[in-house]
């Protein structure tokens, strides 16, 4: 059994977390830090009857396998960076990545960095769900160098704070550069609210001459391997609430290829992508825990 603790209780975030490890069939969760004195099953009830669980203001690093950072704000910065200087201990930071993370740290986007989270890797830095979203429909062609121009694309969501879109928009370019080196280009993205309580929609605009069933078949291929990424030929945001996935859908506008999409923003980039993180740092199947 893999022993977890977790940092951050109160958030949807954190709960969501909290219920799918208490589910995880190898996972012992052995304790949940919060600034306050909180019984999960009262402050979650949908968890009355299957944890006694109590959080903590002072956890315990040896007791554990894995910490999962949700929020650096629970216990001091300096009693939290304690964890980067632990021997063998597993971090997974959800937070505010300048807190904790340094060059240790590998970004966890398993259908980039899969193999370092395989391979002995210790400290991942989760992406966000807006990161995920600018970043993973464009592996393919990144792969395949068939990023040319600028990308164009506009996205729908809740969130709207524009230096989380810088941010994200920067760390994309960065990621997409990484598979393709020759990439010294712009993602333009126009940023739309939507009245959603939950999901990502992204719509890419690129210049393309390829063949749609080429590029369709260059998808597949890249994430044959991979568990929670689809090429499917339509969708809509309900397609991926309460599921760790992300659905593309592939079309054509003239010489242009337009890449559709779609994540369920409270999952995928938060508590599904830490379990996805965790279940391959320890060397488990992707899926465990996850088929939701």
């Amino acid at each position: 059994m893999i022993k977890v603790g977790i940092v951050g209780a109160v958030s949807q975030t954190a709960q969501r977390l909290i219920t799918l490890l208490l589910h995880h069939p190898d996972v012992d969760l052995r304790w949940v830090c919060c600034h306050w004195q909180l019984t999960l099953s009262q402050s979650m009830p949908h968890l009355m009857g299957e944890t006694e669980l109590s959080t903590t203001t002072n956890p315990d690093w040896d007791e554990v396998d894995v910490v999962i950072v949700e929020s650096a704000l629970e216990i001091p910065v300096e009693r939290l960076r304690e964890v980067n200087s632990i021997g063998d201990l597993k971090v997974i930071d959800l937070s505010d990545p300048s807190v904790l993370a340094d060059d240790s740290y590998v970004c966890g986007l398993p259908e980039l960095n899969r193999k370092y989270m395989v391979r002995g890797c210790n400290h991942v830095v989760c992406p966000t769900p807006l990161l995920q979203l600018l970043t993973l429909p464009l592996l393919p062609l990144a792969q395949n160098l068939m990023l040319t121009t600028d990308i164009h694309a506009t996205v729908l969501s809740s969130n709207n704070a524009p230096e989380d879109w810088e941010m994200a928009i920067q760390q994309a370019e960065v990621l997409i550069a990484s598979l393709q080196n020759s990439f010294g280009h712009n993602i333009l993205v126009n940023a739309m609210p939507h009245n959603l309580n939950r999901g990502m929609i992204a719509s890419f605009n690129i210049e393309c001459n390829t063949p749609i069933e080429m590029i369709r078949e260059t998808y597949e291929k890249y994430f044959d391997d991979h568990n929670f990424t689809f090429v499917v030929n339509s969708c809509q945001v309900a397609d991926v609430l309460n599921t760790n996935k992300c659905l593309l859908e592939l079309s054509r506008q003239g010489n242009r290829l337009v890449v559709n999409a779609f994540i369920d923003d409270q999952v995928k980039g938060r508590a599904g992508t830490a379990v996805h993180v965790m279940n391959l740092l320890f060397g488990l199947q992707e899926r465990v825990g996850l088929m939701l």
